[in-house]
């Protein structure tokens, strides 16, 4: 009996066995096929669909990107034309109830013509500034012009240097003279230092300068150095009125002083850092022998490019005695690095006018 148990077990177990094997060699059915098929051309569809959607996304993507680029643009040239985004400013907003004209021959009283004196008028009368130092006085013109447009400003003061302590047309007259003898109504508003260079006086004068006339050498390295004595005590976008810009274009404009170009205001003008208010009068750029330049904030980071400038051929030798008085004053508000660079220039130049004198 146990013998036929067995038996019949390892029947039943070869059966299945074989039945197993046989479901696993049984070929697939038709219908799975069919349905594999159907399976495999509807993939095939939706990546074509999945496809074309993403070139239509990029398609949109591009146009919105154009579509911002573009006004960007729009922007950026419409605030080209808003003078308060510009680098230029053309000023045209002259005072003339505050602005009284004075005389203009060469030999007289101020070398600025009529049109650059309602210029520096207009910048004064917009931006009333109540500290304001003039480098370079002459006759005391341009002093008078200064403080007629701020006489109705409270606590407004010019300072005003000098290297000169007499007029250069008539020795018999001080520096300034035109301001005591035809206008001494406005003396309670001005301080004189003649016989100086700014360097000297600018402590005594102190902070917080909001506009600055610059007219003195016209010959490098003047200017340059009139500008590095003057930013440590200017305050933040501060304006610097600069005048004979253009000088160079101008006939006889040496005076009589040998063939030297005067081109170093042309030359601060660009230098400094800033937004330029240029005037607008006239058909002829070049023409307009004045201009002005509003600070940048922080004008420190441009303090080695100012010192750069020192680095290009000087028209003139100062003095021993006023090359060591920039030299301390440059090493107390600048530092010793920057009084290297001057070093370095004051010592080229001092050897080429000992090649090269200068006529």
């Amino acid at each position: 009996m146990k013998e036929k148990g067995k038996i019949k077990n390892k029947k039943k177990v070869r059966y299945l066995l074989d039945k197993n094997k046989d479901s696993l060699n049984k070929p697939k059915s038709n219908k799975y096929k069919i349905n594999k098929n159907i399976f495999e051309k509807t993939n095939l569809k939706s990546r074509i669909v999945y496809f074309l959607l993403i070139i239509i996304v990029i398609q949109f993507i591009l146009i919105i990107f154009l579509f911002v680029r573009n006004l960007k643009f729009s922007n950026a040239e419409s605030s080209d034309n808003n003078d308060d985004d510009n680098i230029q400013e053309k000023f045209e907003d002259i005072d003339a109830n505050n602005f009284v004209p004075i005389k203009n021959t060469f030999a007289e009283v101020i070398l600025t013509e009529p049109e650059e004196q309602k210029f520096m008028n207009g910048i004064i009368r917009k931006y009333k500034p109540k500290k304001i130092l003039e480098i370079g006085v002459f006759s005391g013109g341009t002093s008078v012009l200064i403080m007629n447009a701020v006489k109705d400003i409270p606590n407004s003061k010019l300072y005003s240097v000098d290297k000169e302590t007499r007029w250069q047309r008539n020795r018999s007259k001080k520096i300034g003279w035109f301001v005591g003898e035809k206008h001494p109504e406005l003396m309670d508003k001005w301080t004189l230092y003649t016989g100086k260079n700014t360097a000297e006086v600018i402590e005594t004068i102190g902070n917080n300068i909001d506009l600055v006339y610059i007219d003195t050498v016209h010959y490098t390295p003047g200017e340059m150095i009139n500008l590095l004595e003057i930013l440590p005590f200017l305050k933040e976008e501060a304006i610097i009125i600069i005048h004979d810009v253009f000088l160079m274009f101008v006939k006889n404009a040496n005076y009589g002083r040998g063939p030297i170009i005067n081109y170093s205001n042309n030359q601060l003008l660009c230098y400094i850092r800033g937004k330029l208010i240029l005037p607008s009068y006239g058909d002829k750029f070049f023409s307009r022998n004045i201009g002005a330049v509003k600070l940048e904030k922080n004008q420190k980071k441009y303090y080695k490019l100012y010192f750069m400038a020192l680095g290009n051929q000087w028209q003139y030798l100062p003095e021993d005695k006023d090359l060591s008085i920039f030299r301390e004053f440059f090493m107390k508000y600048y530092g010793k690095n920057f009084v290297e660079m001057y070093d370095d220039a004051v010592e080229k130049n001092k050897f080429r006018f000992i090649q090269q004198p200068q006529n």
